[in-house]
């Protein structure tokens, strides 16, 4: 796979897609900074295909929990990301990978925090937490 080109990327906390809405006349870039955009990408076909479904869903989940961790109570926090997820997967709901990704990402968060208590007092356990997303969202564009 070419390195070099790539229909999703990620960075600066703002995910980058080819629109492919207007391929093959175009290329242009549509980018998210919320998952609310992610949603908006994937229901309205910015985003095709499974895989780069999936990945896309896994960069809205990290950019759920980024968004969330500044503004939602550590008892709430937790709920107000499975809402965001199930915000996500309404998106198009026949989209397998679309599902996986987000039950993945899901996963992955509370394993994070089993193994770790997520406490508000400490601003490092949840960097810790938001860095283990990334990576996860990473590995699944990878994959």
């Amino acid at each position: 796979m070419d390195e070099d080109f790539r229909t999703i990327e990620f960075k600066d906390n703002t995910l980058y897609l080819i629109d492919q809405r207007v391929l093959p006349l175009q290329e242009t870039f549509f980018s998210t900074q919320d998952y609310r955009d992610v949603e908006f990408a994937i229901r309205d076909m910015v985003v095709r295909g499974a895989p780069a479904i999936g990945a896309t869903a896994a960069y809205g989940f990290y950019l759920a929990a980024l968004e969330l961790s500044r503004k939602s109570s550590t008892e709430n926090f937790f709920g107000d990301l499975k809402s965001a997820a199930d915000f996500l997967d309404k998106a198009r709901p026949t989209a397998v990978n679309l599902h996986w990704a987000l039950k993945r990402m899901m996963r992955t968060a509370e394993l994070q925090t089993e193994n770790q208590a997520l406490d508000a007092a400490l601003p490092s356990s949840m960097a810790s937490l938001l860095e283990t997303l990334l990576k996860e969202a990473d590995s699944i564009r990878i994959e």
